[in-house]
C-alpha cells in the first residue's frame, strides 16, 4: 500500500483513538507505528498498544530483537527476560560452547 494509505490510517486512528487497525495491518516500519502511538495514545494504553505490536513482531515476523523493545515498554519484563535467554541459547548454540564457558561469555 502507498505510504499515503498509512498516513490515512494513523490520522484515522487517531480520531478514533483506537491502534489496533494500524499494528494488524503494519504498512510501515514498526518503529514508526510505534513513535506514532507513543505521541498519541495515553500513558496507560500505550502498554497495551505496546504489547500488542510485541506480539505481531514476534509471530507473524519473527523478529525477536524488535519485540523486545516493544515488551520493554509495555512493562513485560517476563517475557523480556525468556526472549533474551532464547536469542541467547540459540547464540551459544550456534557457536558450539557448552553452557558453562556461555556463562563467561554473557557475563
Amino acid at each position: 500500500m502507498h505510504k499515503d494509505g498509512f498516513v490515512k490510517n494513523i490520522i484515522s486512528s487517531i480520531s478514533k483513538n483506537d491502534f489496533t487497525e494500524v499494528i494488524e495491518k503494519s504498512e510501515c516500519s514498526w518503529k514508526e507505528t510505534l513513535a506514532y502511538m507513543i505521541a498519541y495514545e495515553d500513558d496507560e494504553k500505550i502498554k497495551e498498544v505496546a504489547k500488542e505490536l510485541g506480539d505481531q513482531l514476534l509471530q507473524q515476523k519473527k523478529d525477536i530483537n524488535s519485540a523486545i523493545v516493544c515488551y520493554i515498554l509495555a512493562a513485560e519484563l517476563d517475557l523480556v527476560t525468556d526472549l533474551w535467554k532464547k536469542r541467547a541459547l540459540f547464540q551459544i548454540r550456534k557457536q558450539g560452547m557448552d553452557k558453562n564457558e556461555a556463562l563467561f561469555v554473557l557475563f
